[in-house]
């Protein structure tokens, strides 16, 4: 009976539900936001590892370029620091090469002036030897006209005559020996002249080239210091050109505006082409500047400031004549206020060989601004409806 009971117990137990749907469904929506949390920040820390990927390469190749930039330069520092040697060594040798030739060229003059000193005695004993046979000369002949003296003086003429023939006989292979010992040392003394010759003719080139170089330096320094406020000027200039490309867009801009301007009064106009004389003065003035200044300047500013030039001097004689004539009592106040449709029923009720040169002027000026009214218009209209 009790195993009974409890079975069916059991059974029961079994038959109920040991969980809550809505708990289960409460924990699966949590699983599910967690899953997705869990998705973005994965993906998140995808896009960061790729940007520090991409980050990291970026700087790998910075770190390659800048070792091989490294390399570069101490490669170019390294032919640097070689062609420093090779010149210091070069300088070097140049300096001992000159330390040299200045020895030997002292060694050459001691040499030269033991060879005048030695010249020097042996022409003053050779005038001696000379002075002695001019004495001895002179003695014979004084004996010779004497023949008629005493025996004494006959056997002193023979002795001293004996002396004589003794001494010439002697003189000869010593004048013989020191004529060959004069020889060699002339010999000698002429071979030190040449080498130093040649030695001053290598110092003398020396020279010259370094004085060439230092001239040479110095020019360029001269080229550098007088390039230097040309390019400053060139930097000048360019801004003035531009200003200059500036003002002209400005001018055509007033030019255009002119033609739209018609109805505005004429003191207006006069004021403003007065002040577009002044504009175009200025723009002359600083052309010329600058063509005086920079002939190589660029031809299309040039050539833009000329065509504008044009335009405006005849647009400033017009205005000046109208000027003029204004001034001569041609035009009244009512005259000046009035508008162009009243200018042209004046027009119309005075005969042409009446009118004077400005209304013709102001209507054919009118007539072109009707024209290009109705253009604009119709091509307003033309493209309205080709849209």
């Amino acid at each position: 009976m009790l195993t009974d009971i409890i079975e069916e117990e059991f059974d029961i137990k079994e038959e109920e539900p040991w969980y809550d749907h809505q708990d289960l469904e409460h924990d699966l929506h949590l699983a599910a936001e967690l899953g997705k949390n869990l998705l973005e920040q994965n993906r998140d820390l995808e896009e960061t590892l790729q940007q520090m990927y991409i980050t990291n390469q970026e700087h790998i190749q910075e770190i390659e370029y800048l070792s091989k930039q490294v390399d570069l330069l101490r490669s170019v520092n390294d032919q640097h620091a070689k062609v420093y040697e090779q010149l210091d060594s070069a300088a070097q040798e140049l300096e001992l090469k000159n330390q040299r030739l200045v020895l030997e060229n002292r060694a050459a003059q001691t040499k030269i002036e033991g060879l005048t000193e030695t010249v020097e005695g042996l022409q003053t004993q050779v005038e001696e030897l000379q002075r002695d046979l001019q004495k001895l000369k002179l003695v014979s002949a004084e004996q010779t006209r004497s023949s008629g003296c005493d025996s004494v003086q006959s056997l002193t003429c023979c002795k001293e005559n004996c002396r004589l023939h003794k001494y010439i006989s002697h003189e000869r292979p010593i004048s013989t020996s020191r004529s060959s010992l004069k020889s060699e040392e002339q010999d000698e003394y002429w071979e030190l002249k040449r080498s130093v010759d040649s030695l001053q003719m290598q110092l003398s080139t020396e020279r010259a080239q370094r004085e060439a170089a230092e001239q040479e330096a110095d020019a360029l320094a001269h080229e550098l210091s007088q390039l230097e406020p040309k390019a400053t000027l060139l930097g000048v200039y360019k801004e003035r050109l531009a200003e200059m490309e500036a003002e002209v867009q400005e001018l055509r801009l007033l030019l255009r505006s002119s033609k739209d301007n018609v109805f505005l009064p004429l003191d207006d106009e006069v004021g403003g082409a007065r002040h577009k004389g002044r504009s175009l003065q200025r723009c002359s003035s600083e052309r010329q500047l600058l063509s005086d200044e920079q002939p190589e300047m660029k031809h299309h500013g040039i050539s833009l400031l000329n065509e504008v030039d044009a335009q405006y001097t005849a647009l400033q004689e017009k205005y000046d004549t109208l000027l003029r004539r204004c001034q001569g009592g041609m035009l009244s106040e009512n005259q000046k206020t009035a508008q162009t449709h009243t200018l042209l029923q004046g027009v119309n009720t005075q005969n042409d060989s009446q009118q004077p040169e400005y209304k013709a002027l102001f209507q054919e000026i009118f007539t072109f601004i009707q024209k290009s009214k109705k253009d604009l218009k119709e091509n307003r209209s033309k493209s309205g409806q080709a849209e």
